[in-house]
C-alpha cells in the first residue's frame, strides 16, 4: 500500500479542490470537502493507471512531514489517500487533517 498526500483547499463558497503535489495535474474539484475527497481517490487511481499504461513508474510519494512544511501548501489541509499499486482498482481516502 502506498500513501499519497494531497492538499485540500476550501473556497469561500464551500467548494473544495484537492491536488496531489507529487502528481502534476492530478487535481479535482467538488462542491464540498466530502465530494472532493471521494473524487480524489478516483482521480489518483486514474492518473496512476495512465502512467503505468504508458510504461512509466509511479513516482514515490513525498513524506507527510515534508509536505506539511512545504510553502506551496499554504493553508491547505492534508489528505492522505492509500492506493494499492499492485491492484490499481482499489483506492480510498484515509483521512484529512490540518497540522
Amino acid at each position: 500500500m502506498t500513501t499519497y498526500i494531497a492538499f485540500l483547499r476550501s473556497g469561500p463558497d464551500g467548494a473544495c479542490t484537492v491536488s496531489f503535489p507529487d502528481l502534476p495535474g492530478c487535481t479535482v474539484c467538488g462542491a464540498n470537502a466530502v465530494l472532493a475527497t471521494a473524487l480524489a481517490g478516483d482521480e489518483l487511481v486514474r492518473y496512476l493507471s495512465v502512467l503505468l499504461s504508458l510504461g512509466e513508474a509511479a513516482p514515490p510519494p513525498t513524506p507527510e512531514a515534508a509536505l506539511a512544511q512545504d510553502p506551496l501548501r499554504g493553508d491547505a489541509a492534508l489528505l492522505a489517500v492509500d492506493v494499492d499499486l499492485e491492484m490499481l482498482g482499489i483506492a480510498h481516502p484515509l483521512h484529512f487533517h490540518t497540522l
